[in-house]
Parts: structure tokens; sequence; C-alpha cells
């Protein structure tokens, strides 16, 4: 596949991803943890670099 229709395809489903992220990290900060609980600070960093993006 194609490097520009790769990163297109990857883009559709980011929203969806940042809210399952986020809602992992605020189970993460409640207590909320499991055998298996992945999390990512992905949605952290993204928002970092719109933040500095706009400056």
């Amino acid at each position: 596949m194609e490097k520009k229709a790769w990163f297109e395809e990857l883009l559709k489903g980011e929203s969806d991803a940042m809210e399952r992220a986020e809602t992992l990290l605020k189970q993460i900060a409640e207590g909320v943890t499991g055998v298996h609980f992945p999390y990512s600070k992905i949605p952290e960093a993204l928002q970092e670099f719109e933040r500095q993006r706009s400056n």
C-alpha cells in the first residue's frame, strides 16, 4: 500500500482510538486495572503536538 494511502487509512480511526485510549487512562487514574489492561499515552502526545503546532 502506498504510504499516503496507509496514512489516510490510519487517520480514519483516529477519533475512535483517541476516545478508547482516553477512557482507559481515566480508568487507570481511578484505580481500575486487571490482568490484561493495555493502554497508551498516545492521546496525551497527540494533544501536546497539536498544542505546540498551534503556538
